[in-house]
């Protein structure tokens, strides 16, 4: 009859060491929740023509006002936020992030930022526009290893999105030759998000056409929000807010 080999101390202590770490890491996740709101360069163009509004500076600020704002009672969600973190980077109002804890002692983050520098998209293009685009993506990928629940808020792009950059254009209007022969957008969601998250939204034009199958794979266990048809900014943004309440 064989005995069992004693475990080495060495062993037994790796072994603990291990299930500590486990252990608190499983009460962390369950007793805290970080999400993250990424507005794209929602700049007003279509096939037609383009106009000088862009819309995400409106959406930022209403979203971190609304967040900031005292809750009138203990059953509203959508307030009674800090702020823990600016980005000096952003012109100091192109990301913050949000903390509270509710009930039950749950901390929550959100990270908001937005892509553009102005709400006068010739102002931007003037400006240094592209550098604060490209400051949302690495603000993004900087954070996709902490956070729970993903949410975008803009353009679709035929495809191309999601977009943290002004349209590209042709003889004034939208290029959409260009945005259907590229997925650079959703290319980078799939290669930088892990498969672990809770939520993924994606609020644009048919984004459930554009984008479900290319995420259905990596992201299986993922519960994902997606637009069935075109929709206003404004629609889009109500949207949003509805489904973030709903999992705070």
């Amino acid at each position: 009859m064989s005995t069992l080999r004693p475990i080495s101390n060495l062993k037994l202590l790796i072994f603990l060491c291990s299930l500590f770490v486990f252990i608190q890491t499983t009460l962390a996740n369950k007793n805290s929740h970080s999400i993250l709101v990424a507005f794209g360069y929602i700049d007003s163009v279509n096939t037609q023509e383009t106009h000088d509004d862009v819309l995400d500076p409106i959406f930022y600020s209403s979203l971190v006002d609304t967040l900031l704002s005292t809750c009138p009672n203990a059953t509203e969600k959508l307030c009674g936020f800090k702020k823990a973190h600016e980005d000096p980077d952003t012109d100091d109002d192109g990301y913050v992030e949000l903390k509270k804890n509710s009930r039950g002692n749950k901390t929550i983050t959100i990270h908001v930022v937005k892509s553009s520098l102005n709400q006068s998209h010739q102002w931007n293009m003037k400006n240094n526009q592209f550098m604060r685009s490209q400051r949302v993506l690495d603000i993004i990928s900087s954070l996709v290893n902490s956070i729970d629940s993903f949410f975008y808020v803009g353009h679709s792009r035929y495809g191309h999105g999601p977009d943290f950059f002004p349209a590209k254009t042709k003889n004034s209007a939208i290029d959409i030759e260009f945005y259907n022969s590229s997925s650079a957008g959703i290319d980078f969601i799939i290669k930088s998000f892990p498969p672990t998250l809770k939520h993924l939204g994606l609020y644009s034009c048919t984004s459930s056409k554009h984008f479900r199958s290319l995420l259905s794979r990596k992201f299986s266990k993922t519960k994902m929000i997606f637009s069935e048809s075109a929709m206003s900014a404004d629609d889009a943004y109500v949207q949003f807010l509805d489904n973030l309440e709903k999992i705070l």
